[in-house]
């Protein structure tokens, strides 16, 4: 397995090639006898921090990253809008490849300019033709906001005039039919047990624990059945995956593709609401805009994440770098409990703690990963002073500079080892059905605090609204501990993939009961169970979500009178249909290319 696919997300990005030409020029030959960073840290840490500084400050490692500044580019603008209205015209109607294009159009044109208002017209176009009436007038009205052509004034009039005819329209239909909405089962998804005093979504049975063997880890104080909802955790930061950008919010993630509209000094991120971009840039944009687009392209999601909960982090403590550093000094790590914390009365600095205390595994990287990271840190770090707000906060003041950058590189570690994956059930036209499909990546505190096993015990499923629900899968002692998934599972892949991805990414040997005992994979059962349990999981798919509960409350019934045949082959079908169950009713699930 190649380590720099691991590190560095594409190939394409400038800090691959700057990473390679700095370690054979530089720090290889330094830092040759050194196996691990552990062996001497301090000075092995500080060495590799100043080289990597030392480098970044060459124009030609510069020229190398290929930074540029975000701004707005009408001749990109017009292609893109030409390359909607081709697809909008193509003989496959392809209404939504249209909407991303004239999304990421409007993201590239100026505020309130001629070009921006054309291509609201355009995308009101294609809301008429989808049906979308509503989003169609909401258009309309951003375009007038934009120009007051008389051309395009026109085309709006012939445009509203039709969008409020087919509003009427739908509106007498539904009436004669009496069309009740479906309730989502997501939206009545409660915790099995009583949650505790201090109104967080934990069951009252959970505790954080921590001993030399598993580190911080969550055990239960009762009995767990499969299929109990023991915790729903909110997201501390989330973040759009790059092909969600154009058809979801920044901010709240829900898909609103007809309506988006763009941050106005930057060309990254999209919102659904005036009210979602102001809640975003108070909250944390106003300290990554104008650095993402580039970043994406240098490192990949990771720094983003990164910069995010710093820009977050930052704004909590109301841009003072100096308050944060004397909340972290006073901070007694061993304490913070998110656990027992009173959700009703805890600040937002009490809440960061939860973000601050998780596993960073930086003890056992080796010296050129530990490279690879500062290299990002200084990267964020050098954009982040030039291009943002902070740059007047920090300028000729070394001190608020190296908070910054320790706080940056904090975060990174922290990223690298907590991230999850935010996925939805996403329709397939071809397919005629839905599959898992992944929108974006967020961070959440009390979850992240479940260890790992490539067995785990629990499912981790992620509601409409981003929080991250933990339903159990396999029945769980009294004192017994919870365990997730770092996304490798022996239902899918082999002791030794695990392993290496494991070793790569979170820098870990796992020995969990999986991979001690060697349990097989799910494709290597009989051919007839597999045909038996495909069948039954298309089914599923196609979002029949009558026939995925029946097969939820037949498999939750087996599995807990079959605990101890684990891992037998009946038994593992019966829990990964149980879990695709889980998925097809509570998960979220994008329409967009259904429309």
């Amino acid at each position: 397995m190649d380590l720099n696919r691991i590190v560095f997300s594409s190939d394409e990005h400038g800090a691959s090639n700057l990473f390679i030409q700095m370690w054979t020029e530089k720090m290889r030959s330094a830092l040759e006898g050194v196996v691990h960073c552990r062996t001497n840290p301090n000075e092995s840490f500080a060495y590799i921090s100043k080289v990597v500084k030392e480098s970044l400050s060459s124009p030609r490692f510069r020229v190398t990253l290929r930074l540029s500044t975000d701004v707005v580019n009408n001749e990109r603008a017009n292609m893109l809008n030409q390359n909607g209205m081709f697809y909008v015209e193509s003989d496959r109607k392809q209404y939504i490849m249209a909407l991303k294009c004239y999304n990421e159009s409007i993201a590239y044109t100026e505020a309130l300019s001629h070009e921006r208002a054309r291509t609201y017209v355009n995308r009101s176009v294609v809301c008429l033709l989808m049906e979308h009436y509503e989003e169609c007038l909401e258009n309309i009205m951003l375009a007038r906001e934009c120009s007051n052509s008389t051309l395009q004034q026109f085309s709006l009039q012939m445009h509203e005039h039709e969008a409020k005819r087919g509003l009427v329209k739908n509106l007498e239909r539904n009436a004669r039919s009496s069309v009740t909405t479906k309730q989502d089962p997501a939206d009545g998804l409660r915790l099995s047990y009583p949650s505790h005093t201090h109104e967080l979504d934990v069951a009252n049975c959970l505790s954080l624990k921590r001993n030399d063997q598993y580190g911080r880890h969550v055990v239960t104080s009762r009995k767990l059945k499969v299929g109990d909802v023991v915790m729903i955790d909110k997201p501390f930061v989330t973040m759009a995956g790059e092909h969600c950008r154009y058809l979801r919010c920044d901010y709240c993630l829900r898909e609103r593709p007809f309506t988006l509209i763009p941050c106005d000094r930057c060309t990254w991120v999209m919102y659904c609401s005036r009210t979602c971009l102001s809640k975003a840039f108070n909250e944390y944009h106003r300290y990554e805009c104008g650095i993402l687009r580039d970043l994406q392209r240098i490192g990949g999601p990771m720094l983003l994440m990164a910069l995010r909960v710093t820009a977050r982090t930052i704004a909590i403590f109301g841009g003072s770098l100096e308050t944060f550093q004397a909340h972290v000094d006073e901070l007694y790590e061993p304490q913070v409990n998110g656990f027992t914390m009173n959700a009703s009365v805890a600040t937002f600095e009490e809440m960061y703690n939860m973000v601050h205390v998780l596993a960073t595994n930086q003890e056992r990287r080796q010296c050129r990963d530990i490279a690879v990271q500062l290299l990002h840190a200084h990267v964020i770090h050098t954009m982040v002073l030039e291009r943002t707000e902070l740059r007047l906060t920090c300028q000729g003041n070394p001190e608020r500079q190296k908070i910054l950058f320790d706080m940056i590189l904090r975060h990174l570690q922290i990223v690298l080892c907590n991230r999850m994956p935010l996925s939805c059930m996403e329709y397939k036209p071809f397919q005629m059905q839905h599959e898992m499909t992944v929108y974006g990546l967020a961070c959440y505190p009390l979850v992240s605090m479940l260890n790992h096993s490539c067995a785990s015990n629990v499912k981790r499923i992620t509601l409409r609204d981003g929080r991250c629900a933990i339903i159990v899968v396999r029945p769980i002692a009294e004192g017994g501990q919870l365990f997730t998934n770092c996304s490798v599972h022996h239902f899918t892949n082999t002791r030794r993939i695990r392993q290496t991805v494991l070793k790569c990414m979170y820098h870990f040997d796992c020995n969990c009961e999986a991979c001690s005992k060697n349990y097989p994979m799910l494709r290597l059962l009989y051919p007839l169970h597999i045909a038996n349990a495909l069948k039954m999981y298309v089914l599923n798919r196609n979002r029949q979500r009558k026939r995925a509960s029946e097969i939820m409350k037949r498999t939750r019934i087996y599995l807990n009178r079959t605990a101890k045949r684990y891992p037998s082959k009946h038994r593992l079908i019966a829990q990964y249909l149980f879990e695709q169950s889980c998925m097809n009713l509570y998960q979220d699930t994008s329409e967009v290319e259904k429309c």
